[in-house]
């Protein structure tokens, strides 16, 4: 689903989860007040068929619908964990990727992700909510299996000051591993959502 925060009175974040869950220490999307911006989610239902949505900041919330994945599909949705937060006194599914610092401008960060948060070890693709926070330049960044050549593409774009989430789909590389390209200093974050069998 396509999920929109719009007419935000402050700055916040929303996480959306399967109902019945603990809340989890992860984010879809972060917003600015009185700004609009979406998100791509891909999430399990809770056991009655619904999905919470957990707001930090008052906001209008639209959701749009735009497919699923059937029962028995090959497709296994996680309750979201977070991987990597570079933010001091970041926190993360295992203390591992936590609290690092901001990303100094054309760092690549090897962020393994086989056998944390619930993807096993012969995922094919994980399904990660990739955030910019805090950036103190414009930039972008990209997100590859780590071990191919960086590619000329960008998964999310950043303004000086603004967060920014994007909904990134990638195959693990090099002992399991994806490489986070950022073109301007900036704090990262990474929240696994899923993940496609070998």
């Amino acid at each position: 689903m396509n999920v929109t925060a719009t007419g935000p009175t402050s700055d916040g974040y929303f996480t959306v989860f399967p109902c019945g869950n603990p809340v989890p220490n992860a984010s879809n999307l972060n917003y600015k007040s009185g700004a609009s911006i979406a998100n791509l989610v891909i999430s399990k239902l809770g056991a009655r068929g619904d999905l919470c949505i957990k707001t930090s900041a008052a906001t209008h919330l639209i959701v749009d619908v735009t497919g699923y994945f059937p029962a028995g599909s090959s497709y296994e949705a996680l309750q979201p964990a977070r991987l990597l937060d570079t933010r001091a006194g970041g926190a993360t599914i295992d203390s591992l990727f936590s609290a690092a610092g901001l990303r100094p401008s054309g760092t690549i960060t090897e962020l393994a992700v086989t056998g944390r948060g619930g993807v096993p070890a012969n995922a094919e693709t994980v399904v990660l909510n990739i955030t910019a926070t805090g950036p103190t330049a414009d930039g972008f960044v990209s997100v590859y299996p780590c071990g191919i050549t960086q590619p000329n593409a960008s998964n999310l774009n950043f303004a000086n000051g603004s967060d920014v989430a994007n909904t990134v789909i990638v195959k693990p590389g090099t002992a399991g591993k994806v490489c986070i390209y950022n073109s301007g200093q900036t704090h990262l974050i990474a929240d696994v959502n899923g993940y496609l069998p070998n």
